[in-house]
């Protein structure tokens, strides 16, 4: 009985702060293409899309986190900044 109230409240908590993970102002823009692509070649060994194919790369950071969807927008999570982030991007958020 506890182990499905824990679920059931971890799903709550996922769904009700999904939105607390993204970064405002952000999106894949701001996210060092590079870096990630080594990430998934190189540590993970993964074939990774071609660098044009950019809705297929949307998806596969939508579904690692790295990119938020929220209301009509996709956005940088706060993880997808702190590991991926351009300089540029941080400094950004950083200052303010």
């Amino acid at each position: 009985m506890i182990t499905l109230m824990r679920m059931a409240a971890t799903k709550m908590s996922r769904a009700k702060t999904q939105r607390d993970f993204l970064v405002f102002y952000t999106g894949f823009e701001s996210l060092d293409m590079d870096r990630i692509e080594n990430y998934f070649r190189v540590l993970l060994k993964l074939e990774v899309p071609a660098r044009a194919d950019l809705e297929s790369w949307r998806r596969l950071l939508l579904n690692c986190d790295l990119l938020v969807a929220a209301d009509d927008a996709v956005r940088a999570s706060v993880a997808g900044l702190l590991l991926f982030g351009k300089k540029r991007s941080i400094g950004a958020y950083a200052s303010s």
